[in-house]
């Protein structure tokens, strides 16, 4: 079997989709995958322990890995949206547009964190963002989200039933959205 880390959001919203569609071409191809953060991906493949690591590019080169040493394509982009529980007339019942906003956050160590940190560092909204919630999970703060706790910043692929559905509208326009890409 063909051992492969990935992160946690990968693991779960991603993998399932793109492992079948590849067996599709290939035809049977036995795999054990293992969920963790991103840092600890880097570490488990680093040291040999798995064939292969599905995780995000970092463009900003902090978590980048040696590319002779671990060649990488890309398998795919998607991007994170901001987003909230409608309200009655199905507009976000927390808008970043708001003078204070309840914010749904990745932990300090999360690889999706630095994304929204880097995004929001030189701009004034990340004044008006309160925390109340932290996790280093996207799946966590979807399910927070769902409880209308707050707004965050979600990869597209985890939610795209619940926007499709209407369960979660967009917390900003699409200036707000994060570029991903997913690269094995």
């Amino acid at each position: 079997a063909l051992d492969i880390v990935a992160a946690h959001s990968l693991a779960l919203a991603f993998y399932p989709k793109w492992i079948s569609r590849l067996q599709k071409g290939v035809g049977e191809l036995p795999t054990r995958l293992v969920a963790m953060n991103v840092g600890d991906a880097i570490h488990v493949l680093r040291e040999g322990n798995c064939d292969l690591m599905l995780g995000y590019h970092d463009s900003y080169a902090t978590m980048q890995l040696d590319a002779e040493i671990f060649p990488s394509f890309s398998i795919g982009h998607a991007k994170m949206i901001p987003v909230s529980l409608p309200d009655a007339n199905g507009d976000p019942r927390f808008s970043l547009n708001d003078e204070s906003v309840p914010y749904l956050a990745y932990t300090q160590g999360a690889f999706l964190g630095r994304s929204v940190r880097m995004l929001l560092k030189n701009d004034p909204l990340r004044m008006r963002l309160k925390t109340v919630y932290e996790t280093a999970m996207a799946e966590g703060l979807k399910g927070m989200t769902l409880e209308g706790v707050g707004m965050a910043w979600i990869p597209d692929f985890c939610i795209r039933d619940e926007l499709k559905r209407g369960v979660l509208v967009r917390a900003g326009d699409a200036a707000w959205d994060i570029p991903l890409e997913i690269r094995l």
